[in-house]
């Protein structure tokens, strides 16, 4: 090797050195992780709020939706557990629930379903029990256990009721024996096109207690029915019945209660009155399969106190299943209005919902879909 290579070598070799003496002093890149030392007896502590995990309800939205995420704010801020609320799509609720009870595959954690849904068969056994033993004592107390069942609660109720004009009538029907007297009511009778309920009412007003209507006497009902059939409009929905009283179209009419309260609260010059309405309200459900049950009850029972619930019912015109939520209601309209006070309790009763859902083997008809079609029937030839 001659001499001028091998000073070429010697100079190459102390750039490489310098190099990597370089890179071993430096520290790291900007775009370099540094790996903490751990000792191996440390683990990392998380904060007050993590690790507590999430929960995820679903509800329709809307104004409903709003409050209900006023109360989910609060919940996280008092528990840390983080509430990831969906939305349900009318009309498209059941496939999906239908979908995930049949995969087992639950992505929802708790529910707000109609008591129609909750009964179908194929949602038998699938719904988890509560756990009260999560509840305030004083909560359990003040709700009665036909709203606080085994595997489903029920936070609000509402009824269908009966209005009419005070100028037409200082006193409404007083009930279903009422509303079928015409010489007493003279006039149209506008009804919401609801087939249980009319059935219901039909049986009513033939003398039938609440507690003996089921199974449904369809012939006894229509019957009954047919006593005033050139004085019954049908309509569906609400508004639409009150709009009519309004006009004077008819005389009297059985229909939702927020569509009376809206019309009422624009001015319209009706009143209302209860007796032998029927009540309804969905319940909350724990599907078993859900992804988060523990933080699912935690949240159940917190939607349910009291001092949560009152606002819920307020802003949604619903009335409280927990007596103890009118401690913080102010508002006398609303409280006048509400089904569950001690002055309105007894003009409700309580459809079986549950009968509705069953389903005749043999036909795959449900009671609901036999209804309909005992009332449809009944109006060809009517």
């Amino acid at each position: 090797m001659t001499a001028k290579r091998r000073a070429w070598l010697i100079v190459a070799l102390g750039i490489c050195v310098t190099l990597v003496l370089g890179m071993a002093c430096r520290g790291p890149t900007p775009t370099e992780k540094v790996k903490p030392e751990v000792k191996p007896t440390e683990t990392a502590q998380p904060t007050e709020q993590e690790g507590k995990g999430v929960v995820v309800p679903a509800h329709y939205g809307g104004a409903v939706g709003e409050v209900l995420r006023e109360r989910y704010d609060s919940f996280e801020q008092d528990t840390g557990i983080e509430v990831n609320d969906v939305i349900m799509v009318t009309g498209e609720e059941l496939s999906k629930m239908s979908a995930m009870q049949s995969t087992g595959r639950w992505q929802w954690d708790l529910v707000s379903m109609e008591p129609f849904y909750i009964a179908k068969p194929e949602f038998e056994n699938a719904w988890a029990d509560i756990d009260y033993s999560l509840w305030d004592e004083a909560d359990l107390e003040a709700m009665p256990e036909e709203h606080r069942q085994e595997d489903r609660v029920r936070n609000s109720l509402d009824a269908l009721r009966f209005c009419w004009n005070p100028d037409e009538f200082e006193e409404g029907p007083e009930g279903w024996v009422d509303f079928y007297d015409t010489e007493r009511f003279p006039g149209k009778r506008a009804v919401t096109d609801f087939a249980n309920y009319l059935l219901e009412g039909a049986l009513l007003a033939d003398g039938v207690a609440p507690e003996d209507l089921y199974p449904l006497d369809y012939d006894r009902a229509l019957a009954k029915l047919s006593t005033i059939a050139d004085d019954l409009v049908f309509f569906v929905g609400g508004p639409p019945g009150v709009e009519m009283l309004v006009n004077g179209e008819v005389s009297l009419v059985f229909t939702w209660s927020p569509a009376i309260f809206r019309a009422i609260d624009a001015g319209a010059n009706i009143t209302w009155g209860l007796g032998q309405c029927p009540a309804y309200g969905g319940f909350e459900v724990i599907p078993k399969n859900s992804p988060n049950p523990e933080n699912a009850q935690k949240l159940m029972a917190y939607l349910n106190r009291a001092d949560v619930v009152w606002k819920y019912i307020v802003a949604t015109g619903g009335s409280p299943t927990n007596a103890d939520a009118f401690q913080y209601i102010e508002d006398e309209t609303a409280l006048s209005r509400m089904v569950t006070t001690s002055e309105n309790i007894s003009g409700i009763y309580y459809p079986d919902y549950g009968w509705y859902a069953e389903t005749d083997p043999d036909t795959g008809l449900s009671n609901e879909e036999v209804a309909r079609e005992k009332l449809e029937e009944w109006k060809l030839t009517h």
